[in-house]
């Protein structure tokens, strides 16, 4: 595995990765253990930490139960990066206890 990186590189393939994950409503827990690996592995792949190689991209896309035409689609999809974003967002909030999610809505409702 390549070693991980302090330095984040968000490309269009770990966006269409995390996009495949979103789409089939998976955490990150139950998304590793899909496609065989840990959860901060995962999350470093996701977060542009690691190289997001063939093998890796194989292997998600296989672990999540789709194939490389619809990881293609995404990649290439006209979905903008606010709905990206948003989704991303929510996956985020709900996993935040509700004294958090109060100072987030409170932050939202000023801005």
């Amino acid at each position: 595995m390549a070693p991980r990186s302090t330095y984040k590189v968000i490309t269009t393939e770990v966006r269409a990765i995390r996009a495949l994950r979103l789409k089939r409503g998976l955490s990150v827990n139950k998304a590793a253990i899909c496609v065989g690996t840990n959860k901060s592995t995962l999350t470093a792949l996701e977060n542009g930490r690691i190289d997001l190689s063939e093998i890796w991209i194989d292997k998600i896309i296989k672990g999540y139960g789709f194939n490389k035409t619809v990881f293609l689609s995404i990649m290439n999809s006209s979905e903008s990066s606010s709905e990206m974003i948003l989704k991303e967002i929510v996956e985020i909030a709900s996993r935040l206890p509700p004294e958090k999610l109060k100072a987030i809505k409170q932050l939202l409702l000023n801005f």
